[in-house]
């Protein structure tokens, strides 16, 4: 299953779509940059898809407003 298939993305994917390190995944999530992930265990976390895709597209809207 290709990752853009998947409802529920881990940091792995939000590296690859997002063109960042972890530790930048991390920071940004630290910092509220990022929607809060779903926990599924002590060391398992996800970002649902739609979520991901709203913050992407908050991205280019920002970069168009300045």
């Amino acid at each position: 299953m290709d990752f853009t298939e998947k409802q529920l993305w881990r940091v792995a994917d939000l590296v690859r779509i997002l063109g960042i390190s972890k530790a930048t995944v991390w920071r940004w999530l630290k910092s509220g940059k990022l929607p809060e992930p779903i926990r599924l265990g002590a060391k398992v976390v996800v970002w649902k898809k739609t979520e991901i895709e709203n913050f992407i597209q908050s991205l280019g809207t920002e970069a168009q407003n300045g």
